[in-house]
């Protein structure tokens, strides 16, 4: 049905500029948008499959089962905030305020590593030719939701 090929990328994030996001206004909810197109998910590592669609109607019916997966950006920004108040918390342990050393020594170098926050998120996405086998969407016409 589905062939995969599985990119590991570790390392810097590359994605959109983070901006304050104020949707009140504009009529649609983030939990409608997918995580990674307007906050942004928080990224240490990531991994990416790439697969073609080689049977569209049995794609389609294995995809309900990703859907519930897929970070929106409602859940995004709330992991973002939970990130935030975990580095503030570990920054005060690092620098001893609670009485301990936090893993540095006795000049303030830090010794071991800090331990990260887990987050992980999902965002799927298609060429054109993998949105044409998926809908009713063809090139050179116009389609809206």
């Amino acid at each position: 049905m589905v062939a995969t090929k599985r990119v590991k990328h570790s390392g810097s994030y590359y994605g959109a500029p983070q901006r304050k996001i104020k949707m009140a206004d504009t009529g649609f909810k983030l939990s409608n948008v997918q995580g990674d197109i307007l906050v942004g998910l928080s990224k240490k590592t990531e991994v990416f499959f790439f697969f073609q669609i080689t049977n569209a109607d049995a794609f389609k019916s294995e995809l309900k089962n990703v859907v519930p997966l897929i970070t929106t950006a409602d859940k995004a920004t709330g992991e973002k905030e939970a990130i935030r108040a975990f580095k503030a918390e570990k920054h005060v342990r690092i620098n001893g305020v609670d009485g301990s050393n936090g893993g540095t020594n006795e000049l303030g170098e830090i010794t071991a590593d800090p331990p990260l926050l887990s987050v992980v998120g999902v965002n799927i996405a298609f060429s054109q030719k993998g949105l044409i086998a998926v809908s009713q969407v063809r090139p050179g016409k116009l389609w809206y939701v």
